[in-house]
């Protein structure tokens, strides 16, 4: 029986010391790139210990990335998660300025706002800090529903 114990003293300190020291070959972003179906979503990738069901009970935010292109937005509609980032970029030659709900003022979600019309390969990101919808929209082309959608922000 101490045997037993042992050897689950032993993993469990192995277990910690990868998740503290291991290397976290996580990519930088998670791409949610479909145009083909612009209410696709994504869900982020993590490590094999959290895929296996171990849990340090934290959160570790992600940034999510939505690609304008000359015709739409690659996704209308995005749940996160308090503290992620959510990175809009242009792949298109049109300028596009993303922006919070409602235009022109962007009051919403104060602060989600690129304040300028991105080029082609610039991009904006903006971290979520609370739970709420955060409705946006291109400003330069604000009757589109092209360049429309919605981030939900959940806990």
């Amino acid at each position: 029986m101490r045997t037993i114990i042992f050897i689950v003293i032993v993993l469990a300190v192995v277990i910690g010391a990868f998740l503290l020291f291991g290397n976290d070959t996580q990519a930088p972003s998670d791409e949610i790139n479909s145009a083909a179906s612009p209410s696709a979503s994504s869900t982020p990738t993590t490590s094999p210990l959290v895929s296996a069901g171990v849990s340090l009970g934290v959160n570790t935010p992600k940034t999510w990335t939505i690609t304008l292109t000359n015709a739409t937005v690659s996704v209308n509609e995005l749940t996160v998660k308090v503290g992620d980032t959510v990175r809009f970029t242009n792949i298109g030659s049109m300028l596009h300025w993303p922006a919070s709900d409602s235009h022109p003022t962007h009051t919403i979600c104060p602060g989600f706002d690129a304040k300028k019309g991105l080029k082609e390969g610039e991009s904006y990101a903006y971290q979520f800090t609370k739970a709420q919808i955060c409705g946006f929209h291109d400003h330069l082309d604000s009757r589109s529903a092209n360049f429309s959608g919605r981030i939900i922000v959940v806990q």
